[in-house]
């Protein structure tokens, strides 16, 4: 028989064809899903409130908003096999990266753990307690010449033994807590090299080997990614910008059959995060304020520093949640769910109902939240206090 030779363009072609089915059948599927629910329920359940107009229209109103929660919560199921699959997880020395590692290697996912610092304690246990699928990674996000090593290790390790990148997972970040007033440019430039630079030149580097496989691009946002708090702005400023670089991402990539994801964890102050620690966040918050010009401090006065201090750690901490399962199980079904979906928000409710209120509420009216908080646990700014007595 004799073989047929297809050229490079007719392949690219060829497996261009073959995402593109596969992108509409999971539409497709969710299509059948939602047609099926709303049909259900057009015929099970409306017909039964009663005659009137008014209530059969609220009927039918709630049969397509339910149906389309449901289909949009559709995820087809799993990948079939985690077997010769590999995740990159940057971040690895604490906190969600650490925990992420772990669970991802426990389900049987080969893991490269990228570690700021891969020969620390911390990066050692990591090796010591998880199995051999398990690597331990020297990753600084900001280095291009640490990526690139990144790289290079990563490419000859799948090539010896044939697996796949399946995932990456952009991790690694820092926070920066402080009044705009206080918090240095330096600061504000550091926080978004290693949030938003870090994560995209990560991305970049290796995005060849998730085309390849038709992998998955997961990017660890945050629910300050959805509004801004005082005292928050430099971080929250990464977090849109994890949120920006991602949507278009997902829709530049998923003509190769790559799914690009965000995850949106709530508030996780209590948990084993370190940089939310009360501890670490008094000693950042600390400073901030010392870095500030003198004139600033002058302006504002420590009586206003230490109530806003300890008004931004305790409704943190009163709010927050203290195991990081919610998160790695979240990061996990974006890399495992058949059709993952584009956002996942794992939280506690206070966390959920925060974020509906201050993204779907107007501003004139979540102004007037942040104001009424402030007058219950913050004191006068020293300049407005002698203002006042003059």
């Amino acid at each position: 028989m004799q073989r047929i030779k297809i050229g490079r363009p007719q392949y690219l072609l060829y497996l261009l064809h073959l995402h593109l089915r596969k992108m509409a059948a999971a539409s497709l599927r969710k299509v059948a899903v939602f047609a099926l629910c709303l049909g259900s329920s057009l015929i099970l359940i409306v017909p039964h409130l009663g005659h009137e107009l008014l209530t059969k229209s609220v009927g039918c109103f709630l049969a397509v908003g339910l149906s389309y929660l449901i289909s949009s919560w559709y995820t087809g199921g799993k990948i079939s096999s985690v077997r010769g699959k590999a995740v990159l997880v940057t971040g690895c020395d604490t906190g969600i990266g650490n925990a992420l590692a772990r669970h991802l290697d426990s389900l049987g996912f080969r893991v490269f753990a990228g570690c700021l610092f891969a020969e620390d304690s911390a990066a050692l246990r990591l090796t010591a307690e998880c199995s051999k699928r398990l690597e331990v990674v020297q990753l600084d996000v900001t280095s291009d010449l640490q990526v690139s090593r990144a790289v290079s290790y990563v490419r000859d390790s799948l090539s010896a033994t044939g697996d796949v990148l399946w995932g990456v997972v952009n991790n690694a970040g820092m926070a920066c807590w402080g009044e705009v007033d206080w918090v240095s440019l330096d600061r504000y430039k550091r926080l978004a090299e290693v949030n938003v630079w870090g994560m995209i030149r990560v991305t970049k580097a290796f995005l060849p080997f998730i085309r390849n496989c038709g992998g998955r691009v997961v990017n660890i946002s945050s629910m300050l990614g959805h509004f801004s708090a005082p005292g928050c702005s430099a971080y929250c400023i990464t977090k849109y910008g994890v949120q920006a670089f991602t949507d278009s991402l997902r829709n530049e990539v998923n003509k190769f059959g790559v799914s690009a994801v965000i995850v949106e964890p709530g508030n996780f102050s209590g948990g084993q995060s370190a940089m939310f620690t009360r501890e670490n966040m008094f000693k950042d918050l600390d400073r901030a304020w010392s870095e500030a010009p003198e004139e600033v401090r002058g302006v504002y006065g420590t009586d206003y520093f230490e109530a806003f201090k300890n008004a931004l750690v305790n409704a943190s901490h009163y709010t927050a949640t203290t195991s990081l399962s919610l998160v790695t199980e979240a990061c996990a079904s974006a890399l495992i769910d058949a059709n993952p979906h584009e956002r996942y928000f794992p939280g506690n409710w206070t966390s959920k109902l925060t974020v509906l209120i201050f993204c779907f509420l107007p501003a004139s009216f979540t102004d007037v939240l942040f104001r009424v908080y402030q007058s219950l646990f913050l004191v006068k700014v020293k300049w407005a206090k002698s203002k006042n007595q003059r």
